[in-house]
């Protein structure tokens, strides 16, 4: 996500895959969380993410995860969730073949604010 929390940002970068599509999702996540290799946007995520299960069901991705507040106790800027999971989506659909769609659970629970509740 932009720092404007309204754009994605197209970033390439050249990493190692790990091996199996779980690993990757997982370095996906990591390198969304931590933000942009250019511009500053770490601020658009304000937790950490444990992720709990992973898996892959016909063309889907779905991804269980538990949401934490960061020590620093960054700020919520609106948009910043909405913003952040159009790109975990797009850059998981983009990256990972077969993958038109992903799920992303708090907890088990489809649909829930995953840093909106935390404030």
């Amino acid at each position: 996500p932009d720092i404007d929390c309204k754009t994605i940002l197209k970033e390439t970068r050249e990493i190692s895959i790990p091996d199996g599509n779980e690993g990757y999702v997982k370095l996906i996540i990591s390198k969304l969380i931590s933000g942009s290799t250019v511009d500053n946007t770490s601020a658009t995520v304000p937790v950490d993410i444990f992720i709990r299960k992973i898996w892959f069901q016909h063309d889907t991705c779905i991804i269980d995860v538990i949401p934490t507040l960061l020590e620093d106790k960054r700020k919520f800027i609106p948009g910043t969730e909405k913003i952040f999971k159009e790109s975990l989506e797009k850059t998981i659909t983009e990256n990972i073949p077969n993958i038109k769609n992903v799920i992303l659970l708090d907890r088990g629970i489809p649909g829930r604010n995953l840093w909106q509740q935390n404030l």
